[in-house]
């Protein structure tokens, strides 16, 4: 447990900053940045994140938008085809008026878009991160379809924990755990629940919150790991 509590120290300290794009992530095809550059001349590429989205064997391109002064900041998609050609599919409204000052990245995983937004907070930081799909009756619609919220946390010296709410719109099943330090003891648990299906949200209308408690969001244990 020792090196979670590193891993839990560490994270806290750079604050959740978004590093640099690494190497290893694909550059944005020319097609691709010129279509954004027409579409969105006053925004610059702040994250990006290439891959199949919309189709098995596609070239996709996800990307957030934004200034370096923070201010607006939105998640765009564009689909390729095998010409190498691209074309604007979705864009998101403004990510920052839901969680101002968090940081936000994309990636594109198992055919999916996954937004994430961290926010360092005082002494608990939290890490979102939103799962869209092209699914359901029209494959041409890009849904909601899971969402994952992370807490870290260090209250003292011997304590510090990691809490984990992963729920499953299409399904309803979620997931919670905590994982830490407990009065000095590394302790783990898990529970198991289902939350009521909703309507499908449409990536282009999400405003990236829901409003109230949600239960999707929910996280199911209190800093001594018992239920809330």
């Amino acid at each position: 447990m020792t090196s979670l509590r590193r891993r839990l120290c560490a994270a806290l300290a750079v604050a959740f900053a978004v590093a640099p794009v690494p190497a290893r992530t694909p550059a944005l095809p020319a097609a691709a940045l010129a279509v954004l550059k027409a579409r969105f001349p006053e925004l610059q590429v702040l994250s990006r994140a290439v891959g199949p989205l919309h189709a098995d064997d596609a070239r996709d391109v996800a990307v957030v938008l934004g200034r370096p002064d923070r201010g607006l900041r939105l998640v765009a998609v564009l689909w390729g085809d095998a010409a190498g050609d691209y074309r604007f599919a979705n864009a998101s409204g403004d990510v920052d008026a839901a969680c101002a000052g968090c940081d936000v990245e994309v990636r594109i995983r198992e055919a999916a878009l996954e937004v994430g937004t961290s926010d360092p907070g005082g002494e608990l930081a939290t890490v979102r991160t939103w799962r869209f799909a092209y699914r359901g009756v029209s494959a041409n619609v890009l849904r909601l379809v899971g969402v994952r919220t992370e807490q870290l946390a260090r209250s003292d010296p011997g304590s510090a924990y990691e809490q984990v709410a992963s729920a499953n719109l299409l399904t309803g099943e979620k997931v919670d755990t905590v994982e830490g330090m407990l009065h000095g003891r590394a302790t783990r648990r898990e529970t198991r629940t289902h939350v009521p299906l909703r309507q499908a949200i449409v990536f282009d209308q999400f405003a990236f919150e829901f409003r109230g408690d949600a239960p999707e969001t929910h996280l199911a244990f209190d800093r001594e790991f018992g239920p809330r």
